[in-house]
């Protein structure tokens, strides 16, 4: 079997000697030792700092990505999605992610 995709998700910003730095290292080990790609499925951060480290690291390791919300939600709670409606100025998490990546890209 080949072309196969291990799509985690994420919750740990990937700061240096944290779980989410473990978990990038383990899913790149996963990604040489079974030749597979990575998608990273669902992730978000609180502020620009820590969506840049994400994006950084995901770029750094040659992962694909989704954000946890890239629509708006009803009846979930509002969460880090990306906009609310057609007609509202973007959300300061799309922001966050825009920055990183023209600083980025």
């Amino acid at each position: 079997v080949n072309g196969l995709v291990y799509e985690p998700h994420m919750y740990s910003v990937p700061t240096a000697g944290s779980q989410g730095e473990m978990q990038l290292d383990t899913f790149s080990k996963w990604s040489k030792d079974w030749g597979v790609e990575i998608m990273i499925g669902e992730w978000a951060a609180d502020a620009q700092d820590g969506t840049s480290i994400f994006i950084e690291n995901f770029k750094d390791r040659g992962f694909g990505w989704t954000y946890y919300a890239w629509r708006p939600t009803t009846g979930r709670g509002a969460g880090n999605m990306l906009y609310e409606s057609d007609s509202s100025p973007p959300t300061i998490y799309l922001e966050y992610v825009v920055n990183a990546l023209q600083d980025l890209y």
